[in-house]
This record gives C-alpha cells, structure tokens and sequence, in this order.
C-alpha cells in the first residue's frame, strides 16, 4: 500500500505527461528536454529556498512555492490540448 501512494501523484504524471503531450515522433526528444527543465528548475528552488527563507522567512518561501506550482498548473491546463489527443488515439485503436 506504501509503495502504491509513494508513486501516486506528481512521479507518475512525469512519465504520463509527456505521452499525452508529444507527438510520437518528438516525444523521447522532448521528454529529455523536459527532464532537463525539471532538473534545472529543481536547482533553482535548491539554490533560492535558503535565500528567501533568509530574507523573508518560511511563510514567503511556502508562497512562491504555491505560486509558481498554481502557474504551472495553470500552463500545463491551457497549453495542453487533451481532447484532440485522446481522439487522435482512439481513432488510431479503430483502424
């Protein structure tokens, strides 16, 4: 039961993302390169979280944390189409 609510939530959504996102033919490209965007920003909290949590305290780091997790949200939302995705597969599964 642990390990089924370990990897949940956001691990899964790396590996199912980008499946759902990119076309075949870029989707291992693109995948990397959002790996790559998720280390990086990774390394920006690393780096600010102490500087922030300096200057401003806990309250404010927790914050930008939900700030840029709702922009991200939002982002995620908007620019990707789901719909016409999962009607590309299911017209691919009828042929």
């Amino acid at each position: 039961v642990l390990f089924f609510a370990l990897f949940l939530g956001p691990n899964v959504a790396t590996f199912l993302l980008p499946v759902v996102a990119f076309p075949e033919e870029v989707r291992s490209t693109f995948h990397g390169l959002s790996a790559a965007a998720a280390k990086v920003g990774a390394m920006f909290g690393a780096l600010l979280f102490p500087m922030i949590d300096d200057a401003y305290g806990v309250p404010a780091v927790m914050g930008v944390q939900a700030g840029i997790c709702a922009a991200g949200a939002l982002l995620s939302h908007f620019a990707i189409k789901g719909d016409e995705v999962a009607d590309e597969h299911d017209s691919d599964m009828d042929s």
